[in-house]
């Protein structure tokens, strides 16, 4: 993995820590006094995602200091970002299992938008890997 990638791959950890956190600090004091186990459920897993994207930031910035294999690295670092991924949609699906229950019909025009500003980081994080490894 160039160090072009690894930096690429911190940044997007770092992105994935932002949002966490910030879903985090949205509930701020409420969060140990969450009114259903859904959401007490939804907050747990926000936080192993959050731990779990701090591990691939930290693995691959060890990998700039040690003569740590390339491939492991990025094997590590694909691995700790899907297992992210799985528990922040857990995360999304119980704290939204709430506002199905009431009626709502997810996903919202600013979920789409907010993914589609996710997808756009991903797409731009890519293509900089791409023009940079060859």
């Amino acid at each position: 993995m160039p160090n072009v990638t690894k930096i690429l791959v911190i940044v997007a950890g770092g992105i994935g820590i932002l949002c966490t956190v910030a879903s985090l600090a949205t509930i701020g004091n409420a969060l140990g006094n969450l009114p259903t186990n859904t959401l007490r459920a939804g907050a747990a897993f926000n936080f192993l995602a959050l731990f779990v994207f701090i591990a691939a930031v930290v693995v691959v910035a060890i990998g700039f200091c040690i003569s740590m294999e390339e491939k492991l690295t990025g094997i590590i670092a694909a691995v700790l970002g899907g297992v992210a991924v799985l528990l922040a949609i857990i995360a999304y699906a119980c704290y939204y299992a709430i506002l199905v229950g009431e009626g709502a019909k997810p996903p919202s025009v600013y979920e789409w938008i907010f993914g589609g500003m996710i997808a756009g980081t991903g797409l731009i994080l890519t293509a900089v890997n791409l023009i940079f490894s060859s």
